[in-house]
Protein backbone atom coordinates (compact mmCIF):
# COMPACT_ATOMS: atom_id res chain seq x y z
CA UNK A 1 0.00 0.00 0.00
CA UNK A 2 0.80 3.77 -0.35
CA UNK A 3 0.08 4.34 3.63
CA UNK A 4 3.97 4.01 3.94
CA UNK A 5 5.66 7.15 1.78
CA UNK A 6 7.32 9.30 2.91
CA UNK A 7 10.75 11.68 2.48
CA UNK A 8 13.73 9.92 2.30
CA UNK A 9 14.65 7.43 5.06
CA UNK A 10 17.96 5.41 5.41
CA UNK A 11 17.65 2.34 6.68
CA UNK A 12 18.67 1.97 10.38
CA UNK A 13 15.57 3.26 12.09
CA UNK A 14 13.02 1.46 10.32
CA UNK A 15 15.71 -1.69 11.53
CA UNK A 16 15.22 -0.22 15.01
CA UNK A 17 11.53 -0.01 14.91
CA UNK A 18 11.07 -3.40 12.93
CA UNK A 19 13.44 -4.76 15.85
CA UNK A 20 11.30 -3.31 18.56
CA UNK A 21 8.15 -4.50 16.75
CA UNK A 22 9.92 -8.26 16.28
CA UNK A 23 10.65 -8.13 20.01
CA UNK A 24 7.49 -6.53 21.64
CA UNK A 25 4.72 -7.44 19.67
CA UNK A 26 3.08 -5.40 16.93
CA UNK A 27 1.12 -2.60 18.39
CA UNK A 28 2.12 0.96 18.96
CA UNK A 29 3.57 0.74 22.42
CA UNK A 30 6.91 -0.97 21.02
CA UNK A 31 7.06 1.83 19.03
CA UNK A 32 7.04 4.34 22.24
CA UNK A 33 9.86 1.92 23.80
CA UNK A 34 12.13 2.91 21.19
CA UNK A 35 11.95 6.76 21.68
CA UNK A 36 11.78 6.19 26.05
CA UNK A 37 14.75 4.12 25.59
CA UNK A 38 16.38 6.67 23.05
CA UNK A 39 15.34 9.89 25.37
CA UNK A 40 16.88 8.14 28.26
CA UNK A 41 19.88 7.25 26.53
CA UNK A 42 20.31 11.04 25.48
CA UNK A 43 19.94 12.27 29.18
CA UNK A 44 22.38 9.48 30.56
CA UNK A 45 25.20 10.36 27.53
CA UNK A 46 24.41 13.93 28.31
CA UNK A 47 24.87 13.81 31.88
CA UNK A 48 28.26 11.19 31.95
CA UNK A 49 29.52 13.83 28.82
CA UNK A 50 29.05 17.15 31.00
CA UNK A 51 30.36 15.73 33.78
CA UNK A 52 33.86 15.04 32.16
CA UNK A 53 33.71 17.95 30.41
CA UNK A 54 33.04 20.28 33.30
CA UNK A 55 32.42 18.03 36.67
CA UNK A 56 29.29 16.90 37.93
CA UNK A 57 27.25 19.34 39.22
CA UNK A 58 27.38 20.96 35.48
CA UNK A 59 26.78 17.30 34.26
CA UNK A 60 23.84 16.57 36.28
CA UNK A 61 22.38 20.11 35.38
CA UNK A 62 23.24 19.50 31.58
CA UNK A 63 21.30 16.25 31.73
CA UNK A 64 18.30 18.03 33.64
CA UNK A 65 18.17 20.70 31.26
CA UNK A 66 18.57 17.85 28.07
CA UNK A 67 15.58 16.22 29.76
CA UNK A 68 12.75 19.00 30.08
CA UNK A 69 14.12 20.62 26.96
CA UNK A 70 11.26 21.87 25.32
CA UNK A 71 12.02 21.13 21.68
CA UNK A 72 13.41 17.83 22.82
CA UNK A 73 10.02 17.47 24.28
CA UNK A 74 7.82 18.35 21.61
CA UNK A 75 10.05 15.80 19.05
CA UNK A 76 9.38 12.99 21.16
CA UNK A 77 6.12 12.76 20.35
CA UNK A 78 6.82 12.75 16.79
CA UNK A 79 10.40 12.60 15.74
CA UNK A 80 11.71 9.26 17.09
CA UNK A 81 14.49 9.31 14.32
CA UNK A 82 15.70 12.44 15.96
CA UNK A 83 15.96 10.30 19.43
CA UNK A 84 17.93 7.86 17.98
CA UNK A 85 19.85 10.12 15.90
CA UNK A 86 20.79 12.41 19.04
CA UNK A 87 21.76 9.18 21.60
CA UNK A 88 24.34 8.25 18.65
CA UNK A 89 25.79 11.61 18.28
CA UNK A 90 26.08 11.44 21.95
CA UNK A 91 27.65 7.99 21.94
CA UNK A 92 30.02 9.47 18.85
CA UNK A 93 31.54 12.34 21.49
CA UNK A 94 32.14 9.73 24.11
CA UNK A 95 33.64 7.45 21.67
CA UNK A 96 35.66 9.86 20.01
CA UNK A 97 37.02 12.09 22.01
CA UNK A 98 36.14 11.42 25.81
CA UNK A 99 36.01 7.72 26.33
CA UNK A 100 39.48 6.24 27.78
CA UNK A 101 40.47 2.96 25.82
CA UNK A 102 43.90 1.42 26.18
CA UNK A 103 44.26 0.70 22.79
CA UNK A 104 43.47 3.59 19.62
CA UNK A 105 42.49 0.57 17.40
CA UNK A 106 39.08 0.01 20.18
CA UNK A 107 38.49 3.56 19.75
CA UNK A 108 38.95 3.75 15.51
CA UNK A 109 36.55 0.10 15.39
CA UNK A 110 33.80 1.91 18.27
CA UNK A 111 34.16 5.37 16.31
CA UNK A 112 33.74 4.16 12.68
CA UNK A 113 30.47 1.71 13.79
CA UNK A 114 29.08 4.32 15.83
CA UNK A 115 29.90 6.77 12.96
CA UNK A 116 28.44 3.82 10.45
CA UNK A 117 25.05 3.67 12.16
CA UNK A 118 24.97 7.40 11.82
CA UNK A 119 25.46 7.71 8.23
CA UNK A 120 22.84 4.45 7.98
CA UNK A 121 20.18 7.13 9.99
CA UNK A 122 20.85 9.72 7.98
CA UNK A 123 23.30 9.87 5.07
CA UNK A 124 24.79 13.61 5.57
CA UNK A 125 26.79 12.13 8.19
CA UNK A 126 28.75 9.97 5.78
CA UNK A 127 30.74 13.41 4.96
CA UNK A 128 30.15 15.41 8.23
CA UNK A 129 31.72 13.29 10.21
CA UNK A 130 35.09 12.60 8.41
CA UNK A 131 36.77 15.36 9.74
CA UNK A 132 35.61 14.95 13.72
CA UNK A 133 36.63 11.49 13.36
CA UNK A 134 39.98 12.64 11.56
CA UNK A 135 40.24 15.33 14.99
CA UNK A 136 39.61 12.76 17.45
CA UNK A 137 42.81 10.52 16.11
CA UNK A 138 45.28 13.07 15.15
CA UNK A 139 47.24 13.52 18.56
CA UNK A 140 47.86 10.31 18.21
CA UNK A 141 49.88 10.54 15.11
CA UNK A 142 51.52 8.80 12.92
CA UNK A 143 49.41 5.80 14.18
CA UNK A 144 46.44 8.29 14.67
CA UNK A 145 45.72 8.45 10.94
CA UNK A 146 45.84 4.71 9.73
CA UNK A 147 43.34 4.40 12.98
CA UNK A 148 40.88 7.72 11.70
CA UNK A 149 41.32 5.75 7.92
CA UNK A 150 40.14 2.29 9.80
CA UNK A 151 36.96 4.11 11.25
CA UNK A 152 36.26 5.66 8.38
CA UNK A 153 36.73 2.61 6.65
CA UNK A 154 34.35 0.95 9.20
CA UNK A 155 31.91 3.71 8.43
CA UNK A 156 32.00 3.42 4.72
CA UNK A 157 31.68 -0.18 4.49
CA UNK A 158 28.29 -0.28 6.88
CA UNK A 159 27.04 2.78 4.41
CA UNK A 160 27.85 1.43 1.11
CA UNK A 161 26.27 -1.66 0.84
CA UNK A 162 22.96 0.00 1.57
CA UNK A 163 23.82 2.24 -1.61
CA UNK A 164 24.60 -1.27 -3.75
CA UNK A 165 21.73 -2.51 -2.86
CA UNK A 166 19.66 0.34 -4.35
CA UNK A 167 21.57 0.54 -7.15
CA UNK A 168 21.36 -3.13 -7.73
CA UNK A 169 17.49 -3.05 -7.67
CA UNK A 170 16.63 0.26 -9.41
CA UNK A 171 20.03 1.23 -12.02
CA UNK A 172 20.21 4.54 -9.50
CA UNK A 173 22.51 5.48 -6.80
CA UNK A 174 20.99 8.06 -5.25
CA UNK A 175 17.32 5.68 -5.75
CA UNK A 176 16.17 7.11 -2.11
CA UNK A 177 16.63 10.58 -2.85
CA UNK A 178 15.34 11.20 -6.49
CA UNK A 179 12.18 9.53 -5.53
CA UNK A 180 9.36 8.70 -2.88
CA UNK A 181 9.73 4.88 -1.88
CA UNK A 182 7.77 3.05 0.36
CA UNK A 183 9.12 2.16 3.61
CA UNK A 184 6.82 -1.54 3.53
CA UNK A 185 9.35 -2.42 0.58
CA UNK A 186 12.55 -2.14 2.68
CA UNK A 187 10.88 -4.53 5.29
Amino acid sequence: SASATFGEREPLFLLVLKGALWLFGDAETPVRFVSLFASLGTIILSERIGRRLFGPALGLLGALLVAVSLPFVRESVRGMRLEVELVLLLAFIEVAFLASFRSVWLRAVLAGLVGGALALLRATYMVGLALPMAMAFFPRKPRGWIAAGLAVALMAGLYFPYRWNGYRRTGDWMWDKNGRWWANLEF
